[in-house]
């Protein structure tokens, strides 16, 4: 964050600031979004970060937090464990594409 404040004040903008985990935060906020980057915990060894991010895309879609033609962008996809093993699905389930292939990330928009 302090990177963060430091160039935009050298740019000349502003911009708030959250810091709450990702789950309390999407489901506290009254905002929609153009686009939601998903990055959030470590891949490991096991499942769980690929399962907080499936719980945070259901939290995404039933509040509908992404405004229409917004995007979702999922990191690390390309690693045993990765992060977009279960949302990456169920956003397709849901009717999105995916606009990336073969790529480290998977960029997914609805319709």
């Amino acid at each position: 964050m302090k990177v963060s404040k430091r160039l935009l004040k050298n740019i000349g903008h502003e911009a708030s600031y959250v810091q709450k985990n990702s789950t309390d935060f999407l489901n506290v906020t009254n905002e929609s979004y153009d686009l939601i980057y998903m990055d959030h915990a470590e891949s490991g060894d096991s499942d769980a970060c690929a399962l907080l991010h499936r719980n945070d895309v259901a939290i995404i879609l039933s509040r509908k937090l992404l405004k229409p033609n917004g995007l979702i962008l999922i990191d690390d996809i390309q690693t045993p464990f990765n992060k977009g093993m279960y949302s990456v699905p169920l956003l397709k389930e849901c009717g999105f594409n995916q606009l990336s292939k073969s790529s480290y990330q998977a960029l997914l928009r609805k319709g």
